[in-house]
This record gives structure tokens, C-alpha cells and sequence, in this order.
């Protein structure tokens, strides 16, 4: 028997947000990240990019397995739009009768709150190795 949780927007905003921090910070084995505010689209120094703590053991190899899962989200995300993006509105709309399928647009839901979490967690990163490289 399957149990129906109803969950808020908040609630999973705060889902999300754990699993990202828990990406970032077990995977990637970032003890702290940077300064706050130490990244800008203006000019910046070397002193203000310096990390509060080092980085501990991370290595090439995290870094080669978080690309391979980042082209791999991509190409599912891109197929899903790029071959089932119609197909949205009939999971939504099954009968065609302006009523939703709750359960399927509690999913979608939920989806997009985690790809707005991906897009921020994708953007820190990028800022930060745009830092590292100096580029």
C-alpha cells in the first residue's frame, strides 16, 4: 500500500537545498567554500579568491566523475525537450479535460525546483573554477 505525503513548496525547496550541500560538500570534499563575496563579475585579486580552509584531497578523478554526471543530466535533459517536450502536457492533462493529474504535476514540481537548484549549484561551481584558472 503506497502512503500519499503532500509536500509544500518549501519543503521541497529545503530537499533540494540538502541535496545539493550534500554534493558539493561530500563529493567535491569541500570543507568550507569561499570568502562571501569574493567572487564578482568585476576585476579581482588573487587574495580575494584564497579559500578560507584549504581544499582537502580533492583530485583529478572527482573531478573527471562530477563532469561525467554533469553530461549525463545534460543529455537527459536535453532529450526530454528535445524528443518528449509535448508529451508534458499529456502527463499533466491525461484526459484532456483541464483537470491535472496531482501526482504527476507534484513530480514536475519537484523537478523544477531541482533544476533551479542545479542552475544555482551549477553557477557557484563555474564561478569558482573560472576563479581556480584564473581565466
Amino acid at each position: 500500500m503506497k502512503r500519499r505525503i503532500k509536500l509544500t513548496e518549501s519543503d521541497l525547496h529545503k530537499i533540494v537545498k540538502e541535496s545539493v550541500n550534500r554534493v558539493m560538500y561530500k563529493k567535491l570534499k569541500i570543507k568550507e567554500t569561499m570568502q562571501p563575496g569574493s567572487i564578482s563579475h568585476g576585476t579581482m585579486r588573487n587574495e580575494d579568491v584564497l579559500p578560507t580552509k584549504h581544499i582537502t584531497t580533492m583530485k583529478i578523478s572527482e573531478l573527471t566523475k562530477l563532469n561525467e554526471q554533469a553530461e549525463k543530466t545534460y543529455n537527459a535533459i536535453n532529450d526530454m525537450m528535445s524528443n518528449k517536450s509535448l508529451e508534458l502536457l499529456d502527463l499533466a492533462y491525461p484526459k484532456h479535460d483541464g483537470e491535472q493529474d496531482s501526482e504527476a504535476v507534484a513530480e514536475m514540481m519537484m523537478l523544477r525546483q531541482t533544476l533551479s537548484s542545479l542552475a544555482t549549484a551549477s553557477e557557484i561551481l563555474q564561478e569558482k573554477l573560472t576563479a581556480a584558472i584564473n581565466d
